[in-house]
């Protein structure tokens, strides 16, 4: 949760931005409804290629998760009291 700054310079600080940001985010709303198709289609196909982009990133991610799990781990050389292959000797 965002909470106010303490001084009363903070606070105009963050007003100031916080308009600036909602300037720029109206005007670059009206350049959008005022270009047309051009910038529609130009937009539309960014947020596809991302979208398609993220996909393939999480199947990539998912695929190396499930290979990896069979891959054979070295915690053992580094650490032998990680080792199972070893075991302790019976009393």
């Amino acid at each position: 949760m965002a909470h106010w700054p303490r001084t009363v310079r903070g606070n105009l600080i963050t007003l100031f931005v916080g308009g600036l940001a909602l300037f720029i985010v109206g005007w670059i709303l009206v350049v959008l409804v005022m270009a047309g198709p051009v910038i529609w289609g130009s937009a539309l196909a960014i947020v596809a290629i991302s979208g398609i982009l993220f996909v393939r990133n999480r199947l990539a991610a998912a695929a190396n998760d499930k290979a990896m799990a069979d891959a054979p781990s070295f915690v053992g050389k580094v650490l032998p009291s990680h080792d199972p292959e070893v075991r302790e000797p019976a009393l």
